[in-house]
């Protein structure tokens, strides 16, 4: 009776062993899949942040001078020599290698109550001091694209 028991708890125990061996595999797989998510939330975050710092240097030379009429995508640069932000229609290299981000700007319109409205509501007016800013990132995992975007309006504070 007593090589039975030993048997038994040592079966007991092996599955144990085993089945914590298979839910930390399954975290680690979790947790790597879930990386570029992260990364490409970090990154969306810091193209609204540096588009409202570009706002801040100078509306007129950064904000206002975006097309808004064609829906051009912009890359963000950030030159190391002057430490600021600067935008570029043209293609630039992949963040990390991976991670491709991109600003678009788009016109706002108000109605009288100066709620903001879609375009082609009726009385509404072009708001030359408020743009959409849509920032994107986009990255290839497993054969396909993943995309993941974010949205925030900017005014035109400072006068600038």
């Amino acid at each position: 009776m007593g090589m039975v028991e030993v048997v038994v708890g040592s079966a007991i125990i092996s599955v144990g062993i085993l089945g914590l061996i298979g839910v930390y595999n399954y975290y680690l797989q979790i947790m790597v899949h879930n990386t570029p998510n992260i990364q490409a939330a970090y990154l969306l975050e810091e193209g609204i942040e540096s588009a409202r710092l570009l706002r801040d240097q100078s509306w007129n030379d950064n904000i206002a001078t975006l097309s808004v009429a064609t829906s051009t995508q912009y890359y963000l640069v950030f030159n190391t020599t002057t430490s600021k932000w600067t935008t570029t229609s043209g293609n630039v290299a992949l963040i990390d290698g991976l991670f491709d981000r991109t600003i678009t700007a788009s016109s706002t319109y108000r109605n009288s109550n100066h709620d903001i409205v879609p375009k082609g509501t009726s009385g509404a007016t072009l708001d030359a001091s408020t743009t959409l800013i849509t920032a994107k990132v986009s990255w290839r995992s497993g054969g396909a694209t993943t995309s993941k975007s974010i949205s925030a309006y900017l005014t035109n504070i400072f006068g600038n």
